[in-house]
């Protein structure tokens, strides 16, 4: 960061606390803006996790229906 104005002069306290306080602003725009990357990256996942399971879902389902009719046709067997 550069002063504000060029001038030679020393920094005051006011300047110092100023200084002080930008920093901290930029951590915490920093640590807002990854917090906001997280969360887009999280809801991507999530969203890949829930057509997962959704696939998945529709394998069992079609699953159930084949064992539900073949243990009907052992059953009839007996």
């Amino acid at each position: 960061m550069q002063f504000a104005d060029d001038t030679p002069t020393e920094p005051t306290e006011a300047t110092h606390i100023g200084w002080a306080q930008a920093s901290l602003l930029r951590a915490i725009y920093h640590e807002l803006r990854h917090g906001h990357d997280l969360t887009e990256q999280n809801t991507a996942a999530l969203k890949d996790h829930t057509a997962a399971l959704d696939e998945h879902a529709d394998a069992m389902d079609g699953l159930r229906k084949g064992m539900y009719f073949e243990g009907d046709a052992h059953s009839r067997k007996r």
